[in-house]
């Protein structure tokens, strides 16, 4: 299910003193200490989720989320290969780890089991726009499956896409339990 999660809990306090010492040296001693925003349940905006909430993460790695399944079939056989081939089109339908999107709340569109499974998970965002990018930029092919309403065509730059300017890049983590915690919508 999508869940919450403590982005000021106390094992992120040395992520906030380190923070403060940089913003200090900075001469920015007013700034506030934000990971991420919550957008909605489960739902945050922010950009490096996955280092910030390691202690939290159910998986080594981001990229473990959803995992080639690991089958032990006789592929030998006709019936076991048949299987093999059903578990491994179930892996390549579902969700991957990370992609891109035009709105966060696409990724429950296009994966709503991830509301009510019993897995815990978060999202997170940013956008992307790569509107008046001279050189170079952004490489939507190096950024996962786009699953948003446009059509991207294929080109190295995502500035260099007719229909296409502008994206949201997204990460589904998936976070132990204990760290779970509920808040109040406004």
């Amino acid at each position: 299910m999508l869940v919450d999660i403590d982005l000021m809990a106390p094992e992120t306090d040395h992520l906030r003193e380190r923070w403060r010492e940089i913003r200090d040296q900075l001469g920015h001693p007013d700034e506030e200490f934000v990971i991420a925003d919550r957008t909605s349940r489960g739902i945050y905006r922010g950009t490096n989720l996955v280092h910030e909430l390691e202690y939290a993460l159910a998986s080594e790695s981001r990229y473990e989320t959803f995992p080639i399944p690991r089958l032990n079939f006789d592929l030998e056989i006709e019936e076991e290969c048949v299987k093999h081939r059903r578990e491994m089109q179930k892996w390549a339908n579902g969700p991957k780890t990370y992609g891109m999107c035009d709105n966060p709340e696409q990724v429950v569109l296009k994966w709503p089991w991830l509301e009510w499974t019993d897995r815990c998970f978060i999202i997170e965002w940013h956008t992307y726009d790569a509107t008046g990018e001279s050189e170079g930029g952004f490489r939507p092919h190096k950024h996962g499956k786009y699953i948003g309403d446009g059509e991207l065509l294929g080109y190295e730059y995502l500035k260099d896409e007719p229909y296409v300017n502008k994206v949201v890049l997204f990460h589904i983590l998936e976070i132990k339990p204990e760290y779970v915690v509920e808040i109040e919508d406004d």
